[in-house]
């Protein structure tokens, strides 16, 4: 695998129960917003992932889950 991927193929590798991490400050500034929405964009398909831990390294608001829905996809953020 390369060093670079799609946004679309880094949904493809969040399974079910996984821990996402994400760093950036907020949204503009290093939030991967691509990869919040291709997320949700793959729930919406096939309802999958669910149960994420998603853990943030820096201040992101509230993570997108607002902004992208991805309230539904985890089961706990640190």
């Amino acid at each position: 695998m390369g060093k670079i991927i799609s946004k679309e193929r880094a949904a493809e590798l969040v399974k079910d129960g996984d821990v996402v991490g994400i760093n950036g400050f907020a949204f503009g500034f290093g939030f991967p917003e691509g990869l919040a929405k291709a997320l949700d964009q793959r729930f919406e398909e096939e309802q999958a992932p669910r149960n994420l831990t998603l853990m943030f390294a820096s201040g992101n608001g509230d993570g997108g889950r607002s902004d992208f829905g991805l309230d539904h996809l985890q089961k706990r953020a640190w």
